[in-house]
């Protein structure tokens, strides 16, 4: 990454893996092995160094299967019991993008890592869906990232009808 807005936004998520996300390492964000900056040229670059995830091509893989749909769902679910909201993950609950996929990325031994943590924040969890409601309920008063991971986790489970696949 380049420029100082860029490079503030990496160190932001530096942070996050080294404070929060620290106990999570290996499970659901990948291992973080350092952050670093400097001037290449007269221009301040930046770059995180992380776990090699070699199976993170959202596009060419395209719609998340079930499998996947409910593995993004708990590490979700786990990264709010740690007090963490990432903020970018759905955009929808009533269908999938392509770019949904793009913070999640799967480890070679097939376990579901999250990142992208430039934007996330320290997060009081209102917790999600209960068992009785609807994936139409109103979310007030709810995690709306936690609602929207789950709502597609109950479509992946056949608990709810299939979310249109929206590539773009």
């Amino acid at each position: 990454m380049r420029g100082r807005r860029a490079i503030d936004a990496l160190r932001h998520e530096a942070g996050m893996y080294t404070g929060p996300l620290r106990a999570l390492q290996g499970k659901i964000v990948p291992l973080f092995y350092g952050f670093f900056s400097g001037v290449v040229d007269g221009v301040e670059i930046g770059v995180l160094i992380l776990e090699w995830c070699p199976r993170n091509d959202w596009v060419t893989f395209g719609r998340p299967t079930e499998g996947e749909l409910l593995k993004r769902m708990e590490a979700v679910r786990m990264l709010h019991l740690a007090g963490v909201k990432h903020g970018q993950l759905y955009e929808r609950r009533d269908s999938l993008r392509l770019y949904d996929g793009r913070h999640f990325l799967r480890a070679p031994d097939g376990t579901m890592r999250i990142v992208g943590f430039q934007h996330a924040k320290m997060h009081r969890c209102a917790g999600g869906l209960r068992e009785c409601d609807s994936v139409k309920s109103p979310l007030e008063g709810r995690c709306r990232e936690l609602c929207y991971a789950e709502v597609h986790g109950r479509r992946a489970m056949g608990l709810v009808g299939e979310a249109p696949w929206r590539p773009y």
